[in-house]
């Protein structure tokens, strides 16, 4: 069975001190768009590409918040937002995708352990 079971419960959030994780949702584009814009150079440089563009508006990130919550409640990638503890700023998301991810069979993998790919089932990002 695999995490993108979906008779699989998925968790519902984590609050530390620190942050409090959710499921981020369509609803959270003008919170979510302040932190992508802000991290703009490094979103650039993350994804390899020019997105966010400088004129991305919070509409066009409201359509990808739309998708990411169709992947959650689909199970087949799971997206968290993480929220400072007041509740007042998104510092950024925690990403869940199988491996079988299409960007992810894509990629070459290079290992650094004694770990194989094929016995890793999620990866995990921030």
């Amino acid at each position: 069975m695999t995490f993108t079971d979906p008779n699989e419960p998925v968790p519902a959030g984590l609050r530390t001190d620190e942050f409090f994780l959710r499921p981020i949702t369509a609803a959270d584009a003008e919170f979510d768009y302040r932190a992508v814009m802000e991290t703009r150079s490094h979103l650039r440089l993350w994804e390899q590409s020019s997105w966010p563009e400088d004129d991305f508006t919070v509409a066009a990130n409201r359509e990808d918040l739309v998708g990411l919550e169709e992947r959650h409640h689909a199970h087949r990638a799971f997206t968290y937002t993480v929220v400072a503890p007041a509740g007042t700023e998104c510092l950024g998301c925690v990403y869940v995708f199988p491996t079988t991810a299409t960007f992810l069979a894509k990629s070459t993998v290079t290992p650094v352990s004694d770990d194989y790919w094929s016995e890793v089932e999620a990866v995990i990002y921030f």
